[in-house]
């Protein structure tokens, strides 16, 4: 999951937010809770959340 992570960084601009929610959603279905937690960072700060103080 790593890698493909990394990967989205060298997609066109027009397909990577496309590909990085396909992979907020893989790693939320993930059963490694540290993957799940990271998805879950990634579209917290995607959606604008704010940082805790």
């Amino acid at each position: 999951m790593r890698i493909i992570f990394q990967e989205i960084f060298q997609y066109p601009r027009e397909i990577a937010p496309m590909v990085l929610n396909d992979w907020i959603d893989w790693g939320l279905r993930c059963r490694l809770q540290p993957m799940v937690d990271v998805s879950k960072t990634i579209m917290t700060e995607l959606s604008g959340g704010s940082h805790p103080s």
